[in-house]
C-alpha cells in the first residue's frame, strides 16, 4: 500500500535565543514535501503565482494572498512555472502559540483581537482551528511583515520587544479583516438575500456533481452567491454535510474509480477528474481509497476474476 509522506516541520530549527518568533522570505520550489509544523505560520505571497495545496483542498495564489495556519495544518506551496518571469515568493511569520500568548497577558486591547487569536489556536476554543485565507487589500500585511523581516535579520539588541509590538499590529490587522469579512455577510444591502443565496448554493453543488472536472474556487464561488468566503465555507458544511474540499474530492475519486475500471490509465482518470497535478491526484485517492489507483485497479480485477 502506498503511504502518505508528510514531513514535520521542528520547531527547533526556527527558535532561538527565547524568541517566539521567526520571520523568513522562501521561493518555492517543486522540492519541498507537502509538510505540517509544530508551530502556527501566518504566509503571504510577495510575488508570482501558483498553487497552495492545503490538506485536500488546493488553490490558485496571487500576489496579496495570505493564509492563517494553525498548529499541524498540512500544506505546500507549488510555484506555477520554475521558468515565470516572477518566482513565487511567500514571507512566513511563524509563533508559538502559547509562548506568545503568556507574553501578551495582560498586553491592553487584546480582548478585542479575539478572533485574529483564536484563529491562530492562541486561545482554546473547544474545536479545532481551521485555516483562513484573507486578502491583503491595502498593503498593511506586506508592510507589517517587511519591517519585522529586516528586525529579525539584524538581531538588535531590541529585537524581542519590537517583534511583540508588530505581531500586536500584525493581530490588529488580521482582526481587521476577519472583522470586515463577517459585516460583508451580515450586510443587509447585500446584493443577494440570504434566502436567495441558499438556492444558488444548491444550485453549485448540482453543478459540481454533473461537471466535476471543473476548477473550482471558494472565492469565485463565493462571489457568484454574494458571500464572503469564509461565509460562504460556513455554509457550505452546513448544506452539504462536509467542506467545500472533501464534497470536490469525494465526488472526482468517485468518478476516477469507475474511469480506472474502465480502462483510462492513471494520468488520464487523473485529467479527466480536473487534477493537473498526478501527484495530488494520487495522494488524495490513496488517502480515501486506502489504495494507490494502480493498487486499486489491480484489487478490482483480480475481484472481477474470483467472482466469475
Amino acid at each position: 500500500m502506498v503511504r502518505t509522506v508528510v514531513d514535520v516541520t521542528p520547531a527547533s530549527l526556527f527558535f532561538h535565543h527565547n524568541l517566539p518568533y521567526h520571520i523568513n522570505q522562501v521561493s518555492e520550489s517543486f522540492h519541498l514535501h507537502l509538510h505540517r509544523h509544530e508551530f502556527a505560520e501566518i504566509s503571504l505571497v510577495l510575488t508570482g503565482r501558483g498553487t497552495h495545496y492545503i490538506g485536500d483542498c488546493s488553490m490558485d495564489v496571487a500576489p496579496g494572498d495570505l493564509f492563517l495556519l494553525p498548529i499541524g495544518t498540512e500544506h505546500v506551496f507549488r510555484p506555477r512555472s520554475m521558468k515565470g518571469a516572477e518566482p513565487l515568493l511567500i514571507s512566513n511569520f511563524i509563533f508559538l502559540p502559547e509562548q506568545v500568548e503568556a507574553a501578551m497577558a495582560g498586553f491592553p486591547g487584546m480582548k478585542r483581537l479575539e478572533r485574529a487569536r483564536m484563529a491562530l489556536d492562541m486561545l482554546a476554543s473547544g474545536r479545532e482551528p481551521e485555516w483562513v485565507k484573507l486578502k491583503d487589500h491595502k498593503g498593511a500585511y506586506r508592510r507589517i511583515f517587511e519591517a519585522a523581516l529586516a528586525v529579525h535579520r539584524k538581531e538588535e539588541e531590541y529585537a524581542e520587544p519590537i517583534l511583540h509590538a508588530m505581531f500586536v499590529q500584525l493581530l490588529a490587522e488580521i482582526e481587521r479583516g476577519l472583522a470586515e469579512e463577517e459585516h460583508f455577510e451580515g450586510d443587509p444591502a447585500s446584493p443577494a438575500p440570504m434566502h436567495r443565496g441558499e438556492d444558488k448554493l444548491e444550485l453549485l453543488l448540482e453543478r459540481i456533481q454533473q461537471n466535476p472536472a471543473e476548477a473550482v474556487h471558494a472565492e469565485q464561488l463565493a462571489a457568484e452567491i454574494g458571500w464572503s468566503v469564509r461565509h460562504f465555507h460556513r455554509k457550505f458544511k452546513e448544506t452539504a454535510g462536509k467542506t467545500l474540499g472533501d464534497y470536490v474530492q469525494d465526488i472526482r475519486i468517485e468518478l476516477a474509480c469507475k474511469l480506472l475500471l474502465s480502462g483510462d490509465s492513471v494520468q488520464l482518470a487523473a485529467e479527466k477528474c480536473g487534477y493537473t497535478d498526478r501527484g495530488f491526484f494520487t495522494r488524495i485517492f490513496t488517502r480515501r481509497m486506502g489504495l494507490s489507483p494502480r493498487e486499486y485497479r489491480k484489487r478490482e480485477a483480480l475481484a472481477s476474476i474470483i467472482m466469475l
